[in-house]
C-alpha cells in the first residue's frame, strides 16, 4: 500500500534557492526507529522543501496504520520489497527532491541544522554529493562510540576499499543518482559504498566538517566484516567499470595487498599471531584472493 500526503513548508518556508530534500527512510520490524527518524526529520530547521519517502518491507497492520497517520510532505509504501537495497531504490523511485539523503529508521540527524550546513551554497545541487561525519551510538544507551567519516576524500583509497564512508552522513543529487545508477544488491552489504565510489568516478564529493547524523549501531551495517567489505568493493569496481590504475586486475592485486597488510596490522594490536609469511594473491580470473600456501 501506498499513500501520499500534501506538501509541507520547512520552519523557514520555500526559498528558490534551496534544493528541495528528499529523505528516504527504508525499515522493517521497527516502529520505534520509524517514531525516532520520523521526529528527527520533523525537527529539521531547513530553509527549503523536505520531503520524507518511508519505505517499510510489510511489517504489518501496525506499522501502516501508524504511517498512515503521517501529515504534511510523506510518501510511503509498506510491502515485501527483497532487502535493504532494493528499499532504497525503491525510495529513488519515489523521491522527487534535487537532493535525496538516506537515513535509515533509528537513525537521525545529528542536529536541526544538519541538512542547512550540508546543503548551503551548493553551486549544482542536482549533480553533486558529499558527506559529512557520522556519531556512532552504542545500542541500548545511546552512548557515543566513536566518530566516522574522513575529513579529506582520497578517491584512490576508497575505490580500493581502504577508506570508508559514513552512508547516513551523505548526500546525492537526483540527477547524478540518474547517471550513476541505483544500489546493486546483488553486492549485498557493501553497496553503499559501491554507489558512493560510482558517484565520485563521475564527481569529486563535497567534505563537511560538521557531524550530520547520529548511527544506530544495531544496523545492518555495523554487521559487515572487512572481508566482505574488500570482497564487496572488487566487485563494484568490475561491475561498474570503475579502476584506479587502469586495470581491473592491478586494482584487485593492490587491494588484496592492503587489505592482507590491515589484517596483520589487527593481528598485532590484539596480540594475535601472525598469518604465515606467503600472504594471498589475485588469481588470474577472478581477481578473488588465491588460497594461501602453506610456508615451505
Amino acid at each position: 500500500m501506498q499513500a501520499i500526503g500534501s506538501p509541507l513548508r520547512a520552519v523557514h518556508g520555500d526559498q528558490p534557492s534551496w534544493p528541495a530534500l528528499s529523505v528516504v527512510t527504508v525499515s522493517l520490524h521497527d516502529l520505534p526507529g520509524l517514531h525516532t527518524t520520523r521526529a528527527s526529520v520533523l525537527a529539521l530547521d531547513y530553509p527549503g522543501r523536505i520531503q520524507h519517502v518511508i519505505v517499510d518491507g510489510g511489517s504489518g497492520p501496525e506499522v501502516e496504520r501508524w504511517l498512515t497517520e503521517q501529515s504534511g510532505d510523506v510518501v510511503w509504501v509498506s510491502e515485501p520489497d527483497g532487502g535493504i537495497y532494493r528499499a532504497m531504490n525503491k525510495g529513488i523511485a519515489l523521491a522527487d527532491g534535487d537532493v535525496l539523503w538516506f537515513m535509515n529508521s533509528s537513525d537521525t540527524f545529528h542536529s536541526p541544522t544538519s541538512a542547512t550546513s550540508a546543503l548551503a551554497g551548493l553551486a549544482d545541487p542536482r549533480a553533486q554529493w558529499g558527506y559529512g561525519r557520522s556519531e556512532w551510538l552504542r545500542p541500548g544507551t545511546g552512548e557515543i562510540d566513536s566518530l566516522h567519516g574522513p575529513r579529506r576524500f582520497v578517491r584512490s583509497l576508497h575505490a580500493l576499499g581502504r577508506q570508508t564512508l559514513p552512508h547516513q552522513a551523505a548526500f546525492f543529487g537526483a540527477d547524478l543518482l540518474a547517471e550513476v545508477g541505483s544500489y546493486q544488491p546483488e553486492i549485498h552489504i557493501t553497496a553503499d559504498q559501491v554507489l558512493m565510489m560510482r558517484c565520485a568516478a563521475v564527481r569529486k564529493p563535497r567534505v563537511v566538517a560538521d557531524v550530520l547524523c547520529n548511527f544506530d549501531m544495531t544496523g545492518v551495517s555495523t554487521a559487515r566484516t572487512r572481508r566482505q567489505h574488500w570482497a564487496g568493493m572488487r566487485a563494484g569496481r568490475r561491475m561498474g567499470g570503475v579502476t584506479v590504475t587502469g586495470s581491473q586486475r592491478l586494482d584487485d592485486a593492490v587491494s588484496i595487498s592492503i587489505e592482507s597488510v590491515e589484517r596483520v596490522l589487527r593481528r598485532i594490536r590484539h596480540g594475535r599471531p601472525q598469518p604465515p609469511a606467503t600472504w594471498p594473491v589475485a588469481t588470474a580470473d577472478t581477481g578473488s584472493p588465491a588460497t594461501p600456501q602453506a610456508p615451505r
